[in-house]
């Protein structure tokens, strides 16, 4: 009896997410041109997880702005080229600024990949939007079905920027803002786009969500699934947090740590508010976007997540592990993540892309390497402040030419040892360099 060969390397979106009827969303390529300080810029990206970095002003924060640009209007609230998109040029007598400013996408929705891309031809400030036809097609049938009250999923689309998620404001009428997306009702699954470009504004939305999901549960005497995602999510992400509650009487939500501690939100430190509103905010669109998917919410959706700054107040410790966390509490969802850790690269396995001058690399392997390899190696910088550093080359110097235990190379040891302790691992080597030299090894 003939078996039959099983397929194997199935498109990512086209196999069980297409038997289950779910829509895969992914960037694969980006182009920009004349955006930002971008003259012409083309990266790629990986489908999970991938991490920017670039010094100060090198575009790291322009790429996801571009990101922002080309998928705006797709799902969510549109974003055209903005006037501090247009690139300019300094000349001898002037300033100008440079045209066409075009931001194009290459990806995929569910089966189909696509790619359309938004152009700003002039001082019109008139975005075009290039090959929108079939984008517009498939984006129409999908919000068709929607509002039919089908059970398709819907993809994540969020960004974080660097200045994300300050503490809550203290007056109540914070909590009952009305969220700006038009005619849409209350219970809509769009509105799981709401700020998604300034997830800050849209925080007290969250926690008005929380609030009232907690005293539904309360009502019918029955526990919450969809508080119970975003419950996990945060656990999975603060490995001390116990349990997340809204306190009724403090109008507040409340933190509960395993060491017994109570805190309410904005009294968190700002690496645990800045996990716990980044978590939590993704774990609730999860289920207000696709709310058949009960418990599974935040692991079955997919999308795009771009998130800047990603090790914002963590302390060396939640660097390590955030990227794993976010994974394993969003397995479907493409990050896009800009640092300036190396911790971060050190736990990234998917792909790291440098930019520089203008341009974009791959990183090569940073996966498990030490952090000062890679600060030197990938990101440019020496392992130590300057001054320290030229003190040891110089030291060592004196070791060579047999001057270590003069009164220059005495003098400069202790001066070292000040600097950088005596138990220093390059004072131990240096002692290993003074006895070879002197021959007793």
């Amino acid at each position: 009896m003939r078996r039959s060969r099983k397929k194997t390397g199935r498109n990512f979106c086209t196999g069980i997410y297409k038997q289950l009827g779910e829509y895969c969303m992914r960037i694969d390529r980006l182009r920009l041109i004349n955006f930002r300080g971008f003259e012409e810029f083309e990266t790629d990206f990986h489908p999970k997880f991938n991490v920017i970095i670039g010094i100060n002003g090198a575009g790291k924060t322009g790429v996801l702005e571009g990101i922002c640009t080309a998928i705006g209007s797709v799902f969510v609230s549109d974003r055209s080229v903005q006037e501090d998109d247009i690139r300019v040029v300094s000349y001898e007598y002037s300033i100008e600024s440079q045209f066409p400013v075009q931001v194009e996408f290459h990806g995929r929705i569910r089966d189909q990949k696509l790619k359309w891309s938004k152009t700003l031809a002039g001082t019109d400030r008139r975005t075009i939007t290039g090959n929108a036809e079939p984008l517009t097609a498939l984006l129409d049938k999908i919000k068709k079905g929607v509002m039919a009250g089908k059970s398709d999923n819907l993809p994540l689309i969020v960004s974080y920027p660097a200045e994300r998620f300050r503490k809550v404001r203290r007056d109540r009428d914070a909590l009952h803002e009305k969220a700006d997306i038009g005619t849409l009702p209350r219970g809509s699954r769009l509105r799981g786009y709401d700020h998604w470009l300034n997830p800050d504004s849209g925080n007290s939305i969250f926690i008005k969500w929380f609030k009232t999901q907690e005293l539904a549960a309360l009502q019918r005497q029955k526990e919450s699934p969809e508080i119970e995602v975003v419950r996990k999510a945060v656990s999975n992400c603060i490995a001390d947090c116990e349990n997340i509650f809204f306190d009724v009487r403090e109008d507040a939500l409340m933190i509960k740590f395993r060491d017994r501690r109570i805190l309410p939100f904005d009294l968190l430190s700002h690496g645990v508010r800045n996990m716990l509103a980044t978590v939590g905010d993704m774990a609730f669109r999860c289920v207000m976007l696709n709310p058949h998917l009960g418990e599974n919410a935040a692991i079955r959706t997919s999308g795009i997540v771009l998130i800047d700054e990603i090790d914002l107040h963590l302390h060396p410790a939640w660097q390590r592990k955030v990227v794993r966390d976010m994974k394993s509490t969003f397995p479907e969802i493409q990050f896009i993540a800009a640092t300036h850790s190396p911790l971060i690269l050190s736990n990234t396995e998917d792909r790291v892309i440098t930019i520089e001058n203008g341009r974009s690399y791959r990183a090569g392997h940073t996966y498990g390497r030490d952090v000062n390899s890679l600060l030197k190696q990938v990101m440019g910088t020496e392992e130590r402040p300057e001054i320290v550093q030229e003190a040891l080359t110089y030291y060592f110097e004196l070791i060579e030419t047999g001057e270590g235990r003069t009164r220059e190379g005495l003098k400069l040891r202790k001066r070292l040892e000040d600097m950088v302790g005596a138990d220093d691992p390059e004072l131990a080597r240096a002692d290993v360099s003074i006895a070879f030299f002197e021959g007793v090894l």
